[in-house]
């Protein structure tokens, strides 16, 4: 059947933003007396429900049903309700009574309106009608219609119930400035294959785009991009797990160390696994199990990764969800197995009766970009953004649409931008298999703009550089941890490469990193990182060393900190404390010194026993985790052994120090 409607309407209204005040019906049925079935379509977030019952021979309008009046039931998610909100966008005036209330045996039917059918000069209308706050959640509404008393063909197009006390009216929910430069630039002309690509994911670094794509069968690509933003020399991805296992790898994620990647196995419903490279450049793989994950033939498969490797999002269809939800966001957080925890859903906020597609989760890992054609949009699929508003992850702010920049009538999905916040990337196409790859600027906000009033995601710190032996100065392939001082927590992980030793992190602005290489017989030399005044992306390029375990090896304590001039440890020192606990544990012929240094400021006596009381700070703290006494000592140094020139503020940082050498073995 044809979907009846104005263009117009759909034009003014088709961006309506979704509220947690204000809940669209997610289900309409025709009539329950009277006119029999009126027609009962959805188009995105529309509830067609027309007096149409047949349609007339090819060339010939649509006819409206003979019967009436008719009685139209919607359903809701449960809210308590003073508002309701109808739209009707063919030929208005043919309600004639509205009720409200919940369904089943002892179900409440509450009359909010009634009066005759009138038809109304406007070929649209938006109706409002108001009762006292319920004291009950609403979840039912009846509309009764006298299609015969206004000519032509009635259709209603949505109906909402809301809490709010003003008259809502649908608006488009976008930011106030426009969020991207230009046009979009279709960058795929180097990619063949039988579908357009799909799950596109661009390294941390903006040099390359990594996606699915079926030539032949589902795998994984990439392409270098050239100075001209579009694909260039597309290569089969090394990633993708071997034929003989599997026919179809979906790509998750490529994690920002390009050493690594989560790929799925699509041929076995799917298996997901952590995916790197050995030393021999020989595809290892660890499979990954979430909780709670469930297969449903209904329901498209869509997952994304967080950069730290910490929170897993994927689209679920499951039993026992409302029919108000189809294909939902739902996420998982990692266990200390490394597998993942039960998923949860992701909110009415986000979610809603239409499909969500997680598309990107910033390294900032607060802002998320989705695709829906459940919240309304420009067209079918549409990209929007939201952020977490607490760790919870269930609490979001009201998703907004990026903007007919980008979206259009066709299906934007697939959205993600680089960690500079510099270029998005998406897909677009009339239908799933047929898109294009695009890029697109990220507009600079105004200065008095405060960037969750934009699209742009919060800012990150971009680490580089190798892992190296502190003694050969040799490469070397680790795991690469990175903790959060402040909740003496670890929160991410990354992998070095196996050959050269490079790595690549990414870390939320706003906080205070320790960050190391850890290895297999080698000591961890932990690396500072404040990014607590940091206000705009930046790259830093940082090596990070590993100590051979030896008899006069000098290991700094990057992440000990004390209150000024004094020996109090701060909090933020435990995490610190604790891994060379963890040390001395696991290694129990080992005797270490803990050695204290100061610069120059300052006497040279009350310097020495400054960094005295601080070494002996630091034993204390062992002590107390029963490292026997015998195997460690305190000796302060002051001024004795500068390690850089006192002349400026970074050579006296350097100065300032707690290091703890090797005795024995």
């Amino acid at each position: 059947m044809k979907n009846i409607f104005l263009l117009s309407l759909i034009m003014i209204f088709c961006n309506l933003s979704i509220s947690q005040n204000v809940r669209w019906s997610y289900k309409v049925e025709g009539s329950i007396w009277g006119a029999g079935k009126p027609l009962v379509s959805t188009y995105r977030f529309w509830k067609y429900c027309g007096a149409v019952e047949v349609e007339d021979a090819v060339g010939e309008g649509l006819k409206k049903s003979e019967k009436s009046p008719a009685e139209l039931h919607y359903q809701f998610i449960p809210l308590k309700t003073q508002q309701l909100i109808i739209i009707e966008n063919y030929n208005p005036g043919a309600i004639t009574k509205v009720e409200i209330g919940t369904s089943g045996k002892k179900g409440i039917r509450q009359e909010i309106y009634s009066g005759k059918a009138k038809a109304e000069e406007k070929k649209y209308r938006i109706l409002n009608l108001f009762c006292p706050l319920t004291d009950y959640e609403v979840t039912d509404v009846w509309i009764s219609v006298d299609y015969k008393a206004v000519e032509g063909v009635n259709q209603i197009a949505a109906v909402a119930i809301s809490s709010l006390k003003e008259a809502y009216t649908p608006k488009i929910n976008l930011t106030a400035d426009l969020p991207f430069e230009g046009e979009p630039l279709n960058i795929n002309e180097d990619i063949t294959g039988e579908k357009g690509p799909s799950a596109l994911r661009v390294s941390a670094d903006g040099k390359y785009i990594f996606f699915d794509h079926n030539n032949g069968y589902e795998a994984i690509y990439f392409s270098m991009l050239g100075a001209d933003g579009k694909c260039k020399d597309v290569k089969y991805s090394s990633f993708n797990i071997p034929v003989e296992t599997s026919t179809a790898t979906g790509l998750v994620a490529i994690m920002p160390d390009l050493n690594s990647a989560i790929v799925s196995n699509m041929s076995k419903k799917p298996y997901y696994y952590e995916v790197y490279f050995d030393k021999k450049s020989r595809l290892k793989k660890r499979q990954i199990t979430v909780k709670g994950y469930l297969n449903n033939e209904n329901a498209n498969q869509n997952e994304i990764m967080s950069a730290d490797g910490n929170t897993f999002i994927i689209t679920q269809w499951r039993p026992g969800d409302l029919d108000a939800f189809h294909e939902d966001l739902y996420f998982a957080h990692r266990l200390p197995n490394g597998d993942f925890s039960e998923l949860t859903n992701m909110g009415t906020v986000i979610n809603t009766d239409g499909d969500e597609i997680p598309c990107f989760l910033s390294p900032d890992n607060t802002t998320l970009y989705f695709s829906s054609n459940g919240h309304m949009g420009f067209g079918d699929y549409d990209i929007f953004v939201t952020r977490r508003l607490d760790d919870t992850w269930t609490k979001w702010s009201e998703p907004v649409n990026i903007g007919s920049q980008i979206n259009t009538d066709e299906k934007e999905r697939y959205f993600t931008i680089t960690a500079s916040g510099e270029y998005a990337y998406f897909t677009k196409g009339k239908t799933i298999a047929e898109k294009d790859l695009y890029r697109i600027k990220l507009a600079k906000p105004k200065a008095e703009t405060p960037i969750i009033e934009t699209v742009r995601p919060n800012p990150v710190v971009l680490i580089s550089g190798r892992v190296l032996d502190k003694k050969t100065n040799l490469p070397l392939e680790s795991e690469i941890t990175f903790e959060l001082l402040s909740q003496n927590k670890t929160v991410g992980y990354a992998r070095s490469n196996s050959i050269t030793g490079e790595y690549t992190i990414t870390l939320p602005a706003g906080e205070n990193y320790s960050f190391r290489a850890v290895a297999d017989n080698y000591i961890t030399i932990s690396e500072n990182m404040d990014a607590t005044q940091i206000t705009e992306y930046i790259e830093i390029k940082r090596d990070l060393y590993l100590a051979p375990i030896e008899v006069g090896q000098i290991i700094r304590l990057n992440n000990i900190f004390f209150e000024t001039g004094k020996a109090d440890l701060k909090p933020e020192s435990n995490f610190e404390l604790e891994k060379l606990t963890a040390f001395l544990l696991d290694n129990l012929k080992v005797n270490i010194e803990i050695s204290g240094h100061t610069d120059n400021v300052g006497g040279e006596q009350s310097n020495m026993k400054l960094s005295e009381d601080r070494a002996k700070a630091v034993v204390t703290y062992l002590l107390s985790k029963s490292i026997p006494e015998n195997r460690i000592i305190a000796k302060g140094y002051g001024e004795t052994k500068f390690i850089a020139t006192n002349d400026t503020e970074e050579g006296k940082q350097l100065n300032r120090r707690v290091e703890f050498i090797i005795l024995t073995k």
